[in-house]
């Protein structure tokens, strides 16, 4: 009997000995990551460090390259090609700031850049581009403004729209409720000042920020382009409203789509749903469309956007860009006659461009041992 009551207690000891090894190792591993972990978060943070001191303004950071002044021209100098006749090829223009240009001189936006392109054939009918713009305002915000352009008497409108355009200013309300969820935490507490004196912590907060923005950002999409909400709607409307003002009036009537440029280099394009549905509406109406997501697609968001990360308006090559996609456009719909083609529109450049390529990038495959030559004018 002494020795069946003295078994459990054998036991239980027999099973604390052989558990000291596995606690032991379980605690040394534990020790152990945290070592390598602390020493990854040193090696972070020396190398941000070493990198040099924090930006103390957006300014300061290599991205921006901003004028410090825009430049406006005297209303005697703006279609510097019609001034003497009355014979004019009329366009113009409606949207909101990815319109008027926010962020780029004027003379760089695509709708005068396209003026330009109009006017490079002394024998082709001189053209001017009216803008008709205000930064702020959505598509169904914007009949004043089509009204003004078809007093004008233009030949064609263009409604330029970004895909917020289906936002309904009548419930802000809802609308900075939405936009709260794609900005990044703010961090409080105790862990506030510890990123403020870590760089290592600082550069783990933006990650999980960006992340976390992200998720807001493709979420206040979702909701502007579902089927019951009002923005949608009124869209709908407007651009049915639209395009029977112009046909009442024998005015040519087109859509022109921006794309978020945050996300064009992105695979799959995060954004193709908003698309899909604008497209979708458009063609169910008989409405002419162009998606500058065709022309913009895998560009790089730093050369794309006027400010990456801080702003998100097109940069001069995006309206060139732009401008250009819609002037092949028009001339191939047969929107403009043949006389506005250019006479020499391939650029040679780009031979010159794929052989110094391949000779830098690809040395192996290089066609000639020939130093590539520009061509001369």
């Amino acid at each position: 009997m002494t020795l069946r009551r003295a078994a459990p207690a054998l036991t239980i000891g027999c099973n604390q000995e052989n558990m000291k090894p596995i606690v032991k190792s379980i605690i040394l591993r534990v020790v152990l990551m945290l070592f390598v972990l602390f020493c990854a978060l040193a090696a972070l943070e020396l190398a941000l460090r070493l990198r040099g001191p924090m930006p103390e303004s957006i300014k300061q950071t290599p991205l921006f390259d901003r004028s410090r002044f825009y430049f406006a021209s005297d209303a005697e100098r703006i279609h510097p090609w019609v001034r003497d006749t009355n014979h004019v090829l009329r366009v113009a223009i409606v949207g909101d700031s990815f319109t008027t240009g926010q962020g780029v001189q004027p003379d760089d936006t695509f709708g005068m850049r396209l003026e330009r392109l109009l006017n490079l054939k002394k024998d082709a009918t001189p053209a001017a581009v009216d803008v008709f713009a205000k930064g702020g305002t959505s598509t169904y915000m914007q009949r004043g403004f089509l009204d003004e352009a078809l007093a004008t008497r233009p030949r064609l409108v263009i409604l330029a729209m970004y895909l917020n355009d289906t936002e309904n200013f009548n419930n802000y309300k809802e609308l900075r409720a939405w936009r709260t969820e794609m900005m990044p935490p703010v961090p409080t507490g105790w862990l506030a000042p510890l990123i403020r004196r870590s760089r290592a912590l600082a550069w783990f907060n933006k990650k999980i920020g960006d992340v976390k923005s992200g998720r807001g950002f493709h979420r206040y999409y979702e909701r502007l382009y579902d089927d019951d909400y009002s923005g949608w709607k009124l869209f709908q409307d407007a651009a049915r409203d639209f395009h029977k003002a112009c046909r009442d009036q024998q005015v040519e009537f087109l859509v022109v789509i921006w794309p978020c440029l945050s996300f064009v280099d992105r695979t799959p394009y995060p954004f193709q749903f908003a698309h899909d549905k604008i497209i979708a509406h458009l063609q169910s109406e008989n409405i002419r469309y162009l998606d500058l997501l065709d022309s913009l697609r895998g560009r790089s968001p730093t050369r794309m956007e006027t400010l990456p990360g801080a702003d998100g308006h097109p940069s001069e090559i995006a309206h060139r860009i732009a401008a250009e996609a819609i002037f092949h456009y028009l001339l191939n719909e047969g929107l403009v006659d043949a006389a506005y083609i250019p006479r020499n529109e391939a650029l040679q450049l780009n031979k010159y461009w794929e052989a110094m390529y391949e000779r830098m990038a690809k040395p192996e495959s290089a066609r000639s041992e020939v130093e590539p030559q520009a061509p001369v004018e």
